[in-house]
């Protein structure tokens, strides 16, 4: 499967999963915006502990400062694809493991990325971007893949779990 199409169907899974997993994120009642850098002492926690969740199931290590934007299983789906999305945004750049080819710099790919990224940001703005990167690891019986992209505020970070059949 290309990176293109990749993007594609993911995108149409991600814009379908948007408005739930908006909830999910952002919950009820009067709170920031979703990716918004937490204020409040128990939401700097709870998005370290999402953080850190995200880390030990993926074995991406997180710069300080990083924020678990969206995160959602995609609804719908059939629970044995052990499918699940995560959305994070980092200040500072982040190391994506298992990379593939050369970063974009400008092209069809980079603007699949770039849209793959937006979509899957919920409400928060995504830049123009420097680079894209792509990567795919696998890690305690799952796959992973891994859309990033780099801009001059910081890192974008688009990762897709699958169970590794």
């Amino acid at each position: 499967m290309t990176i293109a199409r990749f993007h594609r169907s993911a995108l149409c899974l991600v814009s379908v999963a948007a408005l739930g997993s908006w909830l999910l994120v952002t919950g009820c009642g009067d709170r920031k915006k979703a990716g918004n850098t937490p204020s409040d002492p128990a939401q700097i926690l709870a998005n370290e502990a999402a953080v850190k969740e995200v880390s030990d199931k993926t074995g991406v290590a997180f710069p300080p400062g990083t924020v678990v934007v969206n995160a959602t299983d995609g609804g719908g789906r059939d629970a044995s694809y052990g499918f699940f999305l995560w959305a994070l945004f980092s200040p500072a750049s982040i190391t994506l493991p298992g990379l593939r080819g050369d970063p974009e710099t400008s092209g069809p790919l980079l603007d699949a990325s770039l849209q793959f990224v937006r979509g899957a940001m919920a409400r928060r703005k995504v830049p123009e971007p420097e680079m894209a990167l792509d990567g795919e690891w696998k890690k305690g019986g799952f796959a992973f893949s891994g859309t990033l992209i780099r801009t001059s505020q910081g890192d974008y970070l688009v990762i897709q779990q699958f169970r590794d059949r």
